[in-house]
């Protein structure tokens, strides 16, 4: 099978999934616009290693003409429905082509007015693109059935996921002579609502670190100053940052929207515990999971609650660690790369369980 992805960036969320794709013994390309964004640079991401998939940085290493000629046999995934400038002008080149075309994308950002009008737009690109696109890999909780209620023909649509590199072994005992340790790792920015986390770990005797950099940080700072249990951790390159996770026993993603967030994967990969608003995608993993949470976003008194309950369940030590270690290894990218192929052959139906093992 000849696989084409399209990205904007190499982005380490789906290199890992095209690398373990060709493992598998697919001819896997992977094509994106820049190595690595700026605003991804910013945030301390570093460029991932693709060494199984051929790496394409378009204008660099080859012109686009060239890639759509020699892969016109391929199955190409390109990134979302929408604009998304490079990958946008190759779907509709792809669309008019007639090639084999799935489109990955996130959970939706559905509240207020704006949610309306994203509701009205994407009914538009259900009918535009109904008879184009052979797949659509919907990654996120209901993301699946909100595409399907947009017009999208069910029987294309697959739940899909982030699915990352396997972790490190991180089942060392690290629970002894320290506090309840709960963490977060993202921008600093309102969306993640970093505040609502502060403010629900108060009073709680627990030890918060905190991961990122962004807008929020002065003011964060501030309020980590008048406290003796947070500590911003600041920027970290990102092969630092599953290390630090697996020091979590608890990792907390409150955000009032993300479409999946890795971190999430990333945290029960390293078999951290989680608790994960029901506004983020990956919420679905966290309800899967014994041990992890989901409450809604915004409530403060929740989330407290959330918190709460995970500390009395007590540290998480190195037995506990292994187990959901082992158990989200559907969420690691050989997983992922099975269940894709296994989607693009149609080896599984539509509705086949994210959280469930590709046989």
């Amino acid at each position: 099978m000849k696989v084409v992805f399209w990205q904007q960036t190499v982005s380490p969320h789906m290199a890992g999934l095209a690398d373990a794709l060709a493992a598998r013994g697919h001819d896997v390309a992977y094509v994106s616009g820049v190595e690595l964004s700026e605003a991804r640079l910013a945030q301390g991401w570093i460029a991932p290693s693709v060494d199984r998939a051929k790496l394409v940085i378009l204008g660099r290493d080859e012109a686009l003409e060239n890639i759509l000629v020699e892969s016109s046999d391929a199955i190409h995934i390109v990134e979302g429905l929408r604009g998304n400038g490079i990958v946008g002008n190759v779907s509709e080149r792809l669309q008019e082509g007639g090639a084999r075309l799935a489109v990955i994308m996130e959970t939706v950002n559905d509240r207020g007015w704006k949610g309306a009008l994203r509701r009205v737009g994407y009914s538009w690109l259900a009918r535009k693109i109904r008879g184009r696109a052979e797949t659509i890999l919907a990654i996120g909780d209901r993301t699946s059935d909100w595409l399907v209620a947009r017009g999208f023909p069910e029987t294309i649509v697959h739940p899909f996921a982030y699915f990352l590199p396997e972790a490190d072994d991180f089942t060392a005992d690290r629970a002894a002579d320290r506090r309840f340790r709960v963490g977060f790792v993202g921008q600093l920015i309102e969306r993640k609502r970093v505040d609502l986390l502060i403010d629900a770990s108060s009073a709680l005797d627990v030890d918060v670190d905190i991961v990122g950099a962004g807008s929020l940080k002065a003011r964060l700072e501030d309020r980590a100053a008048a406290s003796d249990h947070i500590r911003l951790l600041g920027k970290r390159p990102m092969d630092q940052v599953r290390t630090i996770i697996a020091e979590f026993d608890v990792l907390v993603l409150p955000s009032e929207h993300d479409g999946w967030g890795a971190v999430v994967s990333e945290a029960l990969l390293a078999g951290t515990r989680v608790i994960v608003s029901d506004a983020c995608g990956s919420c679905v993993a966290a309800r899967h999971d014994e041990g992890s949470a989901v409450f809604p976003a915004g409530d403060l008194a929740a989330l407290r609650a959330a918190i709460k309950a995970s500390k009395a369940q007590g540290k998480v030590d190195a037995k506990e660690r292994a187990a959901r270690a082992s158990r989200s290894r559907y969420l690691g990218a050989m997983a992922g790369a099975a269940r894709l192929e296994a989607i693009l052959q149609g080896a599984i139906p539509h509705d086949f369980p994210l959280t469930k093992a590709v046989p």
